[in-house]
């Protein structure tokens, strides 16, 4: 069996097959591999690939750390083996690598996402004491099926409640200051957002790099506004490999909530979905997370198979 490192260019479009293989819900392009490569590259980021017979690749993995999910001594891996290769000792060989490499960088964890209609690799995690320390709930939006009010019926909420809703690419034309509120709104939200463990705020120069991503859509970042303060937002991505959107994040600041101002925001987004064609809208929410499951149930959202976090302490 032979495990060696990744070579670029030349492995990415069968790593990025298996990736897709292992999370169908979301599907990633080269584009976004790479990205994410991009956006994470003063942190750690190791990968292999294990070897089939006739030198195709049978298996990926890797090691890394990601400033969105970033969490001191805790690394995020990815496994994943072909189907027509399991069975084989592949996926235990590439484990125990996984296993060496974070030894040699003292963490204290590690932890993957697993789609839980994947039994395979739930028994895989669980025969290894991985324990699963958080349930997303992955909700899909079919856009043209969606009611929702208005654009003029929106504004006129908007004024009732004493706000202005924006996008982050408006603002940037006559607000010098506007990535600095919108990076200030996103770390509140991002601070509230349920999950097992206390992440890092998301540095302001990292921020900055995210504005780079081809899958960022400044005009599908709006944002709630009462005279100068920023109180909330609700955010779409494109994603590389089709016409899906993604919503990155949608909350509203503490003293804000209850108010409806998180429904008024993502009806802005479903608009904005009708109109540039998109047919389906992605998001996920922690389990815990009611309000919010709570909203996209009324807009129309309807499950797909949970991803489940699992942890293995070190």
């Amino acid at each position: 069996m032979t495990i060696r490192d990744v070579v670029e260019p030349d492995d990415l479009n069968a790593i990025v097959a298996l990736l897709n293989l292992a999370n169908p819900s979301y599907p990633k392009t080269v584009a976004d591999y790479l990205e994410y490569k991009r956006f994470n590259a003063d942190l750690l980021h190791e990968r292999w690939v294990v070897l089939a017979p006739d030198g195709g690749i049978a298996g990926y993995a890797s090691l890394s750390q990601n400033h969105h999910e970033y969490t001191a001594g805790k690394y995020d891996f990815d496994l994943v083996v072909d189907p027509a290769s399991r069975g084989l000792g592949h996926g235990s060989a590439l484990f125990d690598v996984i296993i060496q490499e974070a030894q040699k960088h003292n963490a204290t964890g590690i932890r993957t996402y697993l789609n839980s209609a994947d039994p395979a690799g739930i028994r895989f995690a669980e025969a290894n004491s991985f324990v699963r320390t958080l349930v997303c709930c992955d909700v899909i939006l079919d856009v043209a099926a969606c009611a929702v009010p208005s654009i003029q019926a929106l504004d006129e909420q908007a004024n009732a409640l004493g706000l202005r809703v924006s996008t982050f690419a408006a603002e940037m034309q006559s607000d010098p200051n506007a990535d600095q509120k919108f990076h200030a709104l996103s770390t509140l939200i991002r601070r509230d957002i349920p999950g097992p463990d206390v992440l890092e705020d998301v540095p302001f120069e990292q921020f900055l790099k995210s504005l780079a991503s081809p899958n960022r859509l400044g005009d599908a970042q709006f944002v709630a506004i009462r005279e100068d303060e920023w109180i909330g937002m609700s955010t779409l991505w494109r994603r590389g490999a089709d016409d899906v959107l993604q919503t990155g994040a949608t909350g509203v600041v503490r003293s804000e909530r209850g108010k409806g101002i998180a429904m008024l925001l993502k009806h802005y987004a479903v608009h904005y979905a009708k109109r540039r064609g998109a047919p389906q809208i992605i998001t996920d929410n922690a389990e815990e997370n009611a309000p919010m499951r709570a909203i996209n149930k009324r807009l129309g959202f309807v499950a797909l198979p949970e991803t489940w976090l699992m942890e293995k302490s070190l």
